[in-house]
């Protein structure tokens, strides 16, 4: 039998799913702290909100405080609790607590169409929302986007239905669109809501008897999402197979709605599937070579993307290293709650609002709360954006396990459980069950247990780690950008599994660090006061809380040579053509041994100086020259002397009496008149 129905009326899902869209709805008022406080006990008023007991543990001393935020209602437990928990108490949802719901025009998503999931008899039960840029959500049939308690079922179920009972076979696609592609060409069709890793057991049951074949998109989600739902149908559905769309003419196919908008012919979709072997259960490990040409390139919304410009993604680690004591903790907190909201941190952009999972060793609840509220107040954060930032950092506390098995018997588990963006490991040492200096145990860690996790759960990880301990000082002065990847302490293998690297180390003194992107640095951007290409952030610990600032060119050490004679030698580094300001440090870093931060506060001081300039046509910084001229002295004597021009009125070059004293034993030397070597440009 055919796998397509060239009958099928394709058109009329489409005309569906236009009619349904005018469901789409919003509920504008939200719960207000009034609604919340009802259901709590002992309730009192406190400064611009209230406390009560929290219902999500055994409180005594009225731990929770809610109030009325810019964006809805704030829940704060002093004890710890998540807001998850407490809502769950409450009856309620995290969405429940915002009024900030989408809408259809206006705002910053736009929705572009909506896909109604209907029981056997058509009658809608929830309904997919697809907004641009790309995004979903669900909603009900009454418009409210909470669906929780609504039954599951497939796309399209009463075309499935109608197929299976005629013994037609059924594809299954990932996505909505991908339905509607292959029900334009004939093909009955179907899906989950929710996408790649969320079938669910109870969808079987209406694939009973029927001949399946499932359309893995051709990634690692897609082909794992294909397999889940493959040994999910085997014994109810009468043959199941796994296929992928082929290229059409060069042009690279990812899934079905590719295929067809590059051409793709649905006879050879058709042959494809009928030519297709079962599925033998092996498709958790599939022959991953795969011609280059089927790479892509996002161009827009890489879904595997965690921080911008592909600096961290899915499956990816970052290596934090510094010394103890610092605050290395706080400042891998600060990042999570700023990507939390989808706020830069250092510099580093994240691609998303991130959801974050930190288990962590050395740090007590009362450090953590600590930690978290001096943060929040360093940041300035709204209470608005304190609730969404630290609801999106879940905290583990774990001290009694390491090796394989704390990475099988906890680290596995909470990220099937929590599903987070990023898992920081805080400190790696306390958890790696074997040597930090062995090549074997340190890559055993990451690449035979990490990496395998990381993959299997679409997550990135921050490995913090400890570096050694320096004789006195700054940690490694000589080193050099690429140098500092290797700053952790053990093996190099830290630095050789991690996809990006940052080094925070001492600048001799307690207050300031140099924060060093030695491993990837040049996807970041950061930039320096010259418009360059930088991989130094200075940093500083704030009086205002516990948090990390940036750190005042005044508060930054002077390291090297006293800075009258740094100014002279690295004057005299300057080519007459001149150097970029990258090309110029480094020539002193080489030559001086100066800091990148005590290089350019000489060069600010000899352009204040008027020593030198920059080109506005090549960008390079050029010497600007001075003279030997004669200067004739009061009583007949006469000396050379360096000087420095100026103009008279008329525009002749005179000289002038440079600093420095002359003495009657300087030679007499006829005046002269010279012009300018060089001119600014």
């Amino acid at each position: 039998m055919s796998v397509a129905n060239k009958k099928a009326p394709a058109n009329s899902a489409r005309a569906s799913l236009n009619n349904s869209s005018s469901r789409v709805g919003r509920n504008p008022a939200g719960v207000k702290a009034a609604d919340i406080l009802a259901k709590l006990s002992a309730v009192k008023k406190s400064g611009n909100g209230w406390q009560a007991l929290c219902p999500a543990h055994n409180d005594r001393r009225a731990s929770l405080s809610v109030a009325d935020g810019e964006k809805g209602v704030v829940l704060h437990c002093h004890a710890g609790c998540l807001p998850e928990a407490i809502c769950a108490k409450l009856g309620l949802t995290l969405a429940d607590l915002f009024t900030d719901k989408p809408e259809r025009n206006g705002g910053k998503r736009r929705i572009v169409a909506t896909y109604p999931y209907t029981d056997e008899s058509g009658k809608v039960l929830r309904e997919v929302v697809r907004f641009e840029p790309k995004g979903f959500a669900q909603q009900a049939p009454d418009g409210k986007w909470k669906v929780e308690g609504i039954r599951h079922v497939p796309f399209r179920l009463p075309q499935l239905v109608a197929a299976v009972k005629a013994g037609r076979p059924v594809f299954i696609a990932e996505g909505e669109r991908d339905v509607l592609a292959l029900e334009a060409a004939g093909f009955c069709a179907t899906c989950n809501d929710g996408g790649a890793g969320k079938w669910l057991p109870e969808l079987a049951r209406h694939f009973k008897g029927a001949e399946v074949v499932i359309i893995a998109d051709k990634d690692k989600a897609g082909r794992d999402h294909a397999a889940d739902v493959a040994s999910k149908l085997q014994g109810t559905a009468a043959s199941v197979k796994v296929i992928e769309c082929p290229d059409v003419d060069g042009k690279a196919v990812k899934d079905a709605h590719d295929y067809f908008a590059a051409g793709g012919q649905a006879a050879d979709l058709d042959q494809l599937a009928q030519d297709a072997p079962p599925w033998n259960g092996e498709a958790d490990e599939p022959d991953n070579a795969r011609p280059l040409s089927e790479f892509i390139r996002p161009e827009n919304g890489d879904p595997c993307q965690l921080l911008k410009a592909r600096y961290l993604c899915q499956g990816g680690g970052l290596l934090l290293c510094g010394p103890t004591g610092i605050g290395k903790s706080s400042l891998a907190l600060q990042a999570a709650i700023c990507w939390g909201i989808g706020r830069e941190a250092f510099g580093i952009v994240p691609a998303r609002p991130l959801k974050s999972l930190f288990i962590q060793a050395e740090n007590d609840d009362g450090d953590m709360a600590e930690m978290r509220d001096g943060i929040v107040k360093g940041l300035d954060l709204t209470p608005g954006q304190s609730a969404r930032a630290t609801s999106n950092v879940l905290v583990l506390t774990e001290d009694s396990l390491a090796g394989l098995e704390f990475l099988t018997a906890v680290v596995g588990p909470a990220l099937a459980k929590h599903h987070p963006d990023l898992v920081w490991i805080d400190p790696v040492l306390s958890y790696i069950g074997g040597e930090a200096n062995s090549q074997r145990d340190v890559g055993a860690f990451l690449r035979n247990g990490l990496n395998p996790l990381l993959h299997r759960h679409n997550c990135g990880a921050v490995i913090v780690h400890h570096t050694n301990k320096p004789a006195s000082g700054r940690e490694k002065p000589d080193w050099r950008a690429g140098d500092l990847a290797y700053l952790g302490a053990g093996s190099a293998e830290w630095a050789n599994w991690a996809r990006a690297v940052l080094a925070l180390r001492s600048m001799g003194e307690h207050e300031v660090f140099e924060l060093c992107a030695s491993k990837r640095g040049a996807r970041i951007g950061w930039i320096d006061d010259d418009g360059e290409r930088s991989y130094v952030r200075h940093l500083a610990h704030s009086t205002n809380g516990i948090v990390w600032r940036p750190a005042r060119p005044d508060e930054l050490p002077e390291v090297g040579r006293p800075k009258t004679r740094n100014a002279d030698e690295v004057f005299a580094l300057l080519p007459p053509e001149g150097l970029t300001a990258t090309d110029w440090q480094a020539v002193a870093k080489s030559e001086l041994g100066l800091s990148e931060s005590s290089f350019h506060r000489v060069r600010r001081d000899l352009d204040s100086a008027k020593r030198v300039i920059r080109s506005e046509a090549s960008g390079k910084w050029k010497p600007i020259l001075k003279r030997r001229c004669v200067v004739e002295i009061p009583g007949g004597v006469k000396s050379a002397k360096e000087c420095q021009n100026t103009s008279d009125s008329r525009g002749v070059k005179s000289a002038t009496p440079f600093r420095g004293a002359l003495t009657p034993d300087t030679p007499c030397e006829t005046r002269t008149r010279e012009t300018s070597d060089t001119s600014r440009e």
